[in-house]
């Protein structure tokens, strides 16, 4: 279970040091993982990556605020974990 969460992270990181080149721009998908898919949002220009990962309460959206505030430096990702959100 522990490489799959690694596997993940390496995806969104490789995935987010792609182009993402308008502040403005939030890319959303699906990323397959053992049986089933998680969703994703992606935006920002900085060179260095911020991935957002929620609690077990809640979805993505709990990281709104950051998301947009984040992105004005950094590449920003987050995504719901299996079983939250639109996962």
């Amino acid at each position: 279970m522990k490489a799959i969460h690694i596997s993940i992270l390496i995806f969104f990181f490789l995935l987010a040091s792609n182009a993402i080149s308008q502040q403005d721009s939030i890319v959303t998908g699906y990323i397959d993982v053992n049986d089933g898919k998680l969703y994703y949002e992606m935006t920002g220009n900085g060179d260095e990556t911020i991935v957002l990962i929620h609690d077990g309460l809640v979805h993505h959206a709990i990281w709104d605020s950051q998301f947009v505030a984040f992105a004005k430096n950094f590449k920003v990702v987050r995504y719901d974990r299996r079983g939250y959100g639109m996962s």
